[in-house]
Formats: structure tokens, sequence, C-alpha cells
């Protein structure tokens, strides 16, 4: 989540990715429960640094465009400026990964998701479970011989 200021609308908002990572949101920031608006994960095609776009070109400010990127989808673009280069730099990484690694999962698929590495958890337990008793079976039997050995030096 990030406030950043949209360059066609010259206001602030806080842009984040929806909880199930379907959408590109931003809300007013006195207002965090009323969505102004949104773009569907699924129609973005490029992320973009720098002033790249149109209403970039011809509304930006040049000093601030390092901190500047644009989420470019099928039908629209949003124009984002950041507070600082870093911040940025962090979105447009983010935004690129989860366009390549296909990190869009429908609700469905997270859920699936959740349940598959909620078992791999168990097993792997299950495995650190099991080591841990046949480690502790193995030094009851390793006393055991000792025991023997010392009754049998008597």
């Amino acid at each position: 989540m990030g406030r950043f200021k949209l360059i066609n609308k010259d206001a602030k908002r806080l842009v984040k990715v929806s909880n199930d990572g379907q959408r590109i949101i931003w809300l007013k920031p006195n207002e965090l429960e009323t969505i102004c608006d949104s773009i569907d994960m699924n129609s973005v095609v490029a992320i973009n640094p720098g002033h790249t776009t149109l209403v970039f070109k011809q509304t930006g400010n040049k000093s601030t465009e390092a901190n500047c990127f644009s989420i470019i989808a099928k039908s629209r673009s949003l124009d984002l400026e950041a507070d600082n280069r870093d911040t940025a730099r962090q979105w447009i990484e983010g935004l690129r990964a989860m366009l390549k690694y296909g990190n869009i999962l429908t609700p469905t698929e997270l859920r699936e998701a959740d349940h598959i590495r909620n078992m791999k958890e168990t097993g792997e337990e299950r495995k650190k479970n099991s080591a841990l008793h046949k480690h502790e079976n193995d030094r009851a039997k390793l006393r055991a011989a000792r025991e023997r050995a010392h009754q049998a030096n008597r």
C-alpha cells in the first residue's frame, strides 16, 4: 500500500493491490472503506517507469519523473507519482513480478494454495515429529545398552 498523487486528477490517493491480488485499487486517504476506482490485474499489460504516457508528458513535473510510473491496462492507464524514488521502484518491481510470474490467482485458487501450504506445513511437522521420535528411541536404546554393559561389568 502506498500514497500516490494521481496525475490526471492532481489528488492524493491511497493505492494498493486488493487482498485477493486481482485488482489495483485506489481510495481517498480519509475514506479507507470507499474504493474510488480500480484496474483489473488481468487487464494490465505493462508497468512503465517515468513519464511515458501522453498525460504524463503533458502535465508531469520533470523534477519528479524518477518518482513516477504508469500502470498500462488494455483500456486505460493509471499515472502515479510516489513520494520518493524508492517507493516508485518497489512498486514497479513488485507489479512487474506479479505480471511476469502469474501471482494472480482466482479466489478458488487462493483457497487451494492455502490448503496445499497448510498440508505441506503439516507434513513437515510430521517429519520433524517422526525424526524427534526416532532420535528419542535411539537415545533410549543407547541408554539401555549402556546400562546392560555397566551391569555386566559389575
